[in-house]
């Protein structure tokens, strides 16, 4: 397994040029316009680099050929998961130093409330890596991504109308989750996040498997 997280970290060193040009640009941007919502893009930007290796495996018939190595399927599979997680930790880091950053020089908000901010995107960005991670072994990377954002819109369009109607019908307890600790809400997402790395992880395995 730690040969693939190489191969694959490698080939995402190929173009880390490019990496590091966008990531200065939106933190640069995110300084000039005084909004903290470009580092979040960075985050996303990252974990879906694990797209790029699944792309690339299947443009040169890796995936394919690296079963006929002493390679199971699921050290294959938890490569990408690792990756996800590697890829998860280098945004957190980024998200923290650009919060904390802008925090001090902007006076936008304590360290404390960076700190969770940078916490909550890595979670969110994890939660939606692990999503997209079966879906592109099951259809591919080009198809799956199609898959992905079309099935992330619907989710955002849906979500937007169900809490609407809800804060309608059941209007105190709406009230009672906007007041929630943030220590429920990253509990919460954490405990989310981990069942669905799992439940991924092992569909993920089958897919696989079957192919």
């Amino acid at each position: 397994m730690k040969g693939l997280l190489i191969k694959d970290l490698y080939l995402i060193s190929t173009y880390k040029k490019q990496l590091i040009i966008l990531i200065g640009l939106f933190i640069a941007v995110s300084f000039v316009t005084n909004n903290e919502a470009y580092f979040a893009t960075l985050s996303f930007l990252l974990v879906f680099q694990v797209v790029a290796t699944l792309s690339l495996d299947e443009r040169s018939y890796f995936d394919t050929f690296v079963f006929t190595l002493p390679i199971s399927v699921k050290q294959y599979v938890g490569s990408k998961y690792i990756l996800t997680l590697i890829l998860g930790g280098i945004g957190l880091l980024i998200n923290l130093v650009g919060y904390t950053s802008m925090a001090y020089f902007l006076n936008h908000s304590t360290f404390l409330v960076s700190s969770v901010q940078a916490g909550l995107m890595f979670l969110i960005c994890l939660f939606l890596g692990f999503l997209f991670l079966p879906v592109t072994f099951k259809w591919g990377a080009e198809k799956g991504r199609l898959i992905l954002i079309s099935a992330f819109i619907a989710v955002m369009i849906g979500g937007s109308f169900l809490v609407e109607w809800l804060s309608k019908i059941f209007p105190e307890w709406m009230r009672v989750m906007t007041v929630a600790p943030t220590s429920y809400l990253v509990g919460g997402l954490s405990l989310i996040t981990v069942i669905t790395g799992v439940v991924s992880y092992r569909i993920s395995v089958r897919i696989v498997s079957k192919k």
